[in-house]
């Protein structure tokens, strides 16, 4: 059973950093370090209790964290929250607030979520702890990074501290409106999408200010005109094997078509890259699509989406 060579972006290293996601075998302690850090930034003590509340986010889809260490020790962390498209409506309407009115089923599965960074993916920013201002720029760039890497729709942030505040409205953020305080002072949920960005007017130099960036990397990636002309098969094939990492035997069971025929698929794929990567190696077929997802978006069965749909 041929299975690809792995291009997990699970682990990113930047400037002597370690990115990662919350080991499975450890998530208590992961969990006890994020909200010690928390605490140590002036976030509220929520002991254990939160503690609990994160566990059950990270056993749905444990992508929902990004841990930065230098040295094994926690610097910064950021929670990046993937919401079904219907959810993040309803907290960006003021039906409900992300936190406490989150459950479970508002959080994309993994399948889901690999689904919607492709078709469409909504997200909450739970979180952004960080312990200096060296460990803020580098969260910061890690997070720009990540999301451009998917086909970000809207983002939502929840803010209770004017510190935050001012971090929101300098990535250009839209204020949605306030929910009550806390003891850090007054809870405000603000939003970006591609169409509503902040005002040119409350940043000195105008557009583009870092979120609006955001949107057009994510516009650029996920609308330049597919080269490899790949046919709706081949593009199913392409995303379940060099994207999803499927072996060629789940590939033809998600498909229902013969093994066979999902070879001889990925022989045409790799003479189609071949032209424009001097290469039919796996590793450099994946890396190139993931850089250019616009040539497997799209093709029946796979959840594809029209512009301003849900990837649901």
């Amino acid at each position: 059973m041929r299975r690809r060579p792995t291009t997990s972006l699970e682990v990113h290293h930047m400037a002597g950093e370690v990115t990662r996601l919350i080991h499975t075998d450890r998530v208590a302690a992961d969990l006890c370090a994020m909200r010690q850090l928390d605490e140590a930034v002036g976030v509220p003590g929520l002991g254990s209790w939160f503690d609990q509340v994160r566990e059950k986010w990270v056993v749905r889809n444990r992508n929902v964290y990004h841990l930065m260490e230098r040295d094994g020790r926690l610097i910064c962390f950021v929670g990046l929250i993937p919401l079904h498209r219907k959810s993040y409506q309803s907290f960006l309407d003021g039906e409900r607030y992300p936190f406490p009115d989150l459950q479970l089923d508002d959080i994309l599965t993994p399948p889901e979520y690999s689904q919607a960074r492709l078709n469409g993916l909504w997200v909450w920013c739970e979180s952004f702890a960080y312990r200096d201002s060296d460990a803020a720029c580098a969260l910061g760039e890690f997070s720009f990074a990540h999301l451009a890497k998917s086909n970000v729709r809207g983002i939502l942030v929840t803010t209770s501290r004017p510190r935050d505040e001012e971090q929101c409205r300098w990535w250009g953020f839209i204020e949605r409106y306030e929910r009550g305080t806390c003891p850090t002072g007054t809870r405000r949920l603000w939003y970006a999408d591609e169409e509503s960005i902040g005002s040119a007017s409350e940043n000195p130099l105008g557009y583009p200010v870092p979120v609006r960036t955001l949107f057009m990397a994510v516009k650029h990636r996920f609308a330049s005109p597919p080269l490899l002309k790949l046919s709706p098969t081949q593009r199913q094939v392409a995303r379940l094997f060099y994207l999803e990492e499927r072996t060629e035997r789940e590939v033809a069971r998600t498909l229902g078509i013969k093994q066979g025929t999902v070879k001889a698929h990925l022989k045409r794929i790799r003479e189609k890259a071949e032209p424009y990567l001097g290469s039919t190696v796996s590793r450099a077929i994946a890396s190139w699509l993931h850089d250019r997802p616009a040539e497997v978006i799209g093709g029946p069965g796979l959840g594809s989406v029209p512009q301003g749909g849900t990837a649901e």
